[in-house]
Formats: C-alpha cells, structure tokens, sequence
C-alpha cells in the first residue's frame, strides 16, 4: 500500500509533464466603420474612392452606348461614350462634350456591379460639378433591383404587376441650365408610358457658389419614408406611398448609378458652343443601420 502512495506523486509529475499544445492568440474583431445622422447610428457596408482606374473596372459597368433616334431640338445627336469616364486626381471624373464636326453631345455614365439591400440604408456620395453654359444634366441614381437569388434577378429593373416597371430613384439630378437641384423623382413605367412620378417633386434653386465646389449629399431609406440632407442640411423627408409599402423589404435591392448627359431641357436645344466641362464624384458609400 505504501509502494502505492508513492508511486502516485510521480505519476501525476508525469502526467503534469506532457507538453500543452501551443493555442493561436485569438484576433480581435475590427469594428465596422459608423457614423450617425439625426441620432442612428449606421455601419458602413460598401465604399468606392475612386483612387484608381483599376477599381472603376473591377466594381462598375461603364455604359457605351448611342441612343439611337435620340436627339436634341437642334439635331445634334447624343452618346453615352466609355472615353467620357475618367479617374482625376482620386475622383470619378464624368466629362461632358460637344462634337460639332459630327453633331453629337456626349456624357459618361457607369453603374454599379454589385447591388445592395434597401433595406434600413443610407446612400452617400461627395460630388462637384463645373459651372457651364447649360443644357447638361448630373445624376446620382439608384436603380431598384430584385435579390441575387431570385429568378427575375437578370431583369434591369424591378418588375411590379402589370408589366409596370420601378425604374429609378433619385437622390440628385441637377439641371446647370435652370440651377435646380431636384431629389426624390420616382419613375414607374411600362411599355406603354415614358414615365410618371408617384411622389412630388422636391427642388432646391442653387446659385453659382454652389459649383466648383465639394457637395455631400445623403440619401436614407426606411420602412415609412425617405429623406435627404444637403451638406447635413435637412432637405426633405417624404412618406412611402402603398406601392412602395408593399414591396417585401428583402426583395428590393439597388445599384449606384452616376451619369453626366448632355441633351439640353430633356432632348431641348444644346448650346453647341459650351466647353467641356465635367462632374466629379470624390466617394461613395452605402451604410446600413446597425442592429
């Protein structure tokens, strides 16, 4: 009994004296990036600085593309062209150009490949534009598309009853002609119509400080409304009509869309003596409400 008792310190050194497996230290969780608007506190999903060419062709589709029977009241005829998106100085470069030899007024427009959740999102972009003689137009759009998953997900815009499309949202479109800052257009069309808005437009008259000049602009998307800011400033805030109520929050999603067109008050005269001139996007970024 006593060889026993003896025994067992040394069995339990020995036991004790097996080597511990080296465990990996555990790495810490970066944090999401956050930033907070009228008290909500948002997590940043998708962000594009525009530092390169490289990423223009990794993250976006650059639209290449004549617009067919498209004209201005003064015949010139109007191009989206691939030469017209540039990277300048770690911006987005969009120019704007007049061909008079040819008779053609031509724009840079490029969307997104990756498409977002609408859901609880606030979309931000920082843009300037030059001053020009007028007639050109800058958008900022997001298109409405259906999930990754589903099987209408190759259609180009979000398909409702009655073959009616939803086409388009409208954070910013800016006419340079009139100095309007127009937000919030929805358009909903089908075969038959060229479009129609199922909200009221909202305007803000800018003046010349305003060109030339660094823009933020924000764009929120709740379960009720939708709402901007101009440079944190509070713009408007408008409630969802049914349509837009009833669509299944976790079907809808968007793509970015940025384009610089030139075709006058929609299709009107051109000044076919303007330079050229550009619209420059120094970031954009989706953000989604935090849990």
């Amino acid at each position: 009994m006593k060889k026993c008792l003896l025994l067992l310190p040394l069995l339990i050194l020995i036991g004790c004296s097996k080597e511990a497996v080296p465990t990996e230290p555990a790495v810490p969780a970066v944090p999401p990036e956050t930033t907070e608007l009228a008290g909500v506190t948002y997590e940043l999903e998708y962000s594009d600085d525009f530092n390169s060419s490289d990423t223009i062709y990794k993250n976006w589709g650059i639209i290449n593309l004549d617009f067919g029977e498209s004209r201005a009241k003064n015949g010139y005829h109007i191009w989206a062209k691939k030469e017209n998106v540039n990277v300048e100085d770690g911006s987005l470069c969009l120019n704007v150009n007049i061909d008079n030899q040819n008779k053609t007024a031509s724009g840079g427009t490029l969307t997104s490949i990756n498409r977002f959740l609408l859901k609880d999102t606030m979309w931000e972009t920082r843009f300037k534009v030059d001053k020009s003689l007028g007639g050109d137009w800058f958008v900022f759009l997001i298109t409405p598309k259906h999930s990754p998953d589903s099987t209408l997900a190759d259609n180009t815009y979000y398909s409702l009853t009655n073959d009616v499309e939803f086409r388009e949202i409208t954070p910013i479109e800016l006419e340079t002609e009139k100095g309007k800052f127009r937000s919030a257009v929805y358009f909903f069309n089908n075969l038959n119509q060229t479009g129609y808005n199922l909200n009221t437009e909202k305007k803000v008259t800018i003046d010349d400080s305003f060109y030339n000049t660094w823009h933020t602009l924000k764009f929120i998307w709740n379960d009720t409304e939708y709402h901007c800011y101009l440079d944190d400033k509070f713009i408007y805030q408008v409630t969802k009509n049914e349509t837009l109520k009833n669509i299944p929050e976790n079907e809808l999603y968007g793509t970015i869309y940025f384009g610089a067109d030139m075709m006058g008050e929609w299709h009107g005269m051109i000044d076919t003596s303007m330079p050229p001139h550009s619209y420059y996007v120094d970031y954009v970024k989706v953000w989604r409400k935090a849990e």
